[in-house]
């Protein structure tokens, strides 16, 4: 039988006295089978152990307590990797070329991956929440109704430049062809041929009849509208 700790421990063979039998139930007899169960306890520990667990140190005990200490409580503290983070921001741990440790350094350029933003990909990317403009012609898609009355983009033809295609009816504006209007309009440039409607020839057409005199006013002309006498008095 070896001697712990030169050796994990192998018990001799033992057994009951003839005429025993193994009965659990006996709380005072104590049967080889009691036994052999801590003889096969003890060989485990040891044999999962090894024949020397404290090592150098005086005791198990202190070899975990020292184990204890050196536990590493930051990243930065483990032999193959960088000592400091100064310095690294925004780099990325990289293995070394040597293949034996790691480092920091800039993160490598992303490979080809153009599919997953594209229409179905694992990515997609949607142009609606992108800025700025794209460098492809965009057909624009149907929305005439978001330029009609009452559309969400109401376009006013006030604010076009140009001539619309179709002909528009003119609204009302008498009134800015009138005495003072903003298109107001002098008979004297409608030219030597207007003909009023309700009048006769050009040619001895009147529009107003002007006299003037010390007398009484003349009769009326009827091819004018009407007669303007101006009397002088002595």
């Amino acid at each position: 039988m070896a001697d712990y700790p030169g050796g994990v421990y192998s018990p001799r063979a033992k057994e009951n006295r003839s005429g025993i039998d193994y009965v659990p139930e006996k709380k005072s007899v104590i049967f080889v089978e009691d036994i052999e169960k801590g003889d096969a306890e003890t060989i485990a520990i040891e044999t999962e152990l090894g024949t020397n667990p404290k090592g150098a140190y005086g005791s198990v005990k202190d070899f975990l307590a020292d184990l204890l200490s050196k536990v590493i409580s930051v990243f930065t503290d483990i032999p193959d990797v960088p000592a400091s983070y100064e310095g690294q921001s925004g780099k990325v741990l990289l293995v070394k070329a040597t293949e034996d440790g790691i480092e920091f350094g800039e993160a490598p350029p992303p490979g080809a991956h153009h599919l997953t933003h594209e229409n179905g990909g694992a990515d997609e990317i949607s142009v609606a929440g992108l800025s700025g403009e794209l460098a492809d012609n965009q057909p624009p898609k149907a929305h005439k109704a978001s330029h009609e009355n009452g559309g969400a983009d109401e376009i006013s033809v006030a604010g076009l430049s140009g001539e619309l295609a179709d002909n528009q009816p003119p609204k009302a504006h008498k009134a800015s062809h009138e005495n003072g209007g903003a298109d107001e309009i002098s008979v004297t440039v409608l030219g030597s041929g207007a003909v009023a409607a309700d009048h006769g020839a050009a040619a001895t057409d009147q529009i107003i009849n002007v006299c003037y005199g010390t007398g009484d006013p003349p009769a009326a002309n009827t091819t004018t509208e009407g007669t303007l006498f101006i009397k002088y008095t002595a």
